[in-house]
């Protein structure tokens, strides 16, 4: 993620971030499907907020650590869930960003 410095660049002075910031904004839940980590995943951004149960932002997880939770499957699941099902397309990403981008 970006690191800001003390003094904003000449050059940025006058841009707003409604102009280059996403209009489609990727988030996660504080519990989130695979699925939707997945989605969060391929897209071109490299860290996305996390919203509690009332759409509040309560944190921001990098897209490296999404992958290393997906990877050591770090999975939260319900009580009597006795499997989860990656498919292969996103065992597929998960081994390329693995080895590399």
């Amino acid at each position: 993620m970006p690191i800001l410095t003390k003094e904003v660049p000449e050059e940025n002075r006058l841009k707003r971030a409604e102009n280059i910031m996403s209009s489609e904004v990727k988030y996660l839940r504080s519990v989130a499907t695979l699925k939707r980590v997945y989605e969060c995943l391929k897209s071109s951004h490299h860290g996305f907020p996390v919203l509690n149960t009332r759409g509040q932002v309560i944190g921001l997880i990098p897209k490296n650590f999404l992958v290393i939770l997906v990877t050591k499957k770090t999975f939260y699941s319900e009580k009597n869930q006795k499997y989860f099902v990656i498919d292969g397309k996103l065992k597929k990403f998960i081994k390329e960003k693995m080895m590399g981008d």
